[in-house]
């Protein structure tokens, strides 16, 4: 690894779960279209991977990073696509009704 000890990708981690969560809300830059924060919320749910070559995704349900080789939630697809999740009760949720977490 190169120099991030365990406590600072947690830190980065939590710090992109927050800034994820702000632009989920609008609170991000009020005086913004809403079309531009949800365009920059679904650029910001793309894969992202940590220093350690650790694969993460985020839950399209809750919003939280998930180890896409772990996913304790499971795994879904749709539209071609995979879906990872932090939790059984939100790929439920999830494959219910995939349209309602899934836009485009």
């Amino acid at each position: 690894m190169s120099g991030l000890s365990i406590a600072g990708i947690v830190a980065l981690a939590l710090l992109v779960g927050w800034a994820i969560w702000r632009a989920a809300r609008g609170i991000r830059n009020r005086n913004r279209p809403a079309d531009t924060t949800m365009q920059e919320l679904r650029m910001a749910q793309q894969v992202m991977t940590t220093e350690g070559g650790v694969t993460m995704a985020i839950d399209q349900v809750c919003k939280m990073q998930v180890d896409e080789v772990k996913a304790p939630g499971g795994k879904s697809d749709y539209k071609g696509k995979t879906y990872y999740f932090c939790a059984p009760g939100c790929k439920r949720s999830f494959d219910k009704e995939p349209a309602k977490y899934v836009k485009g």
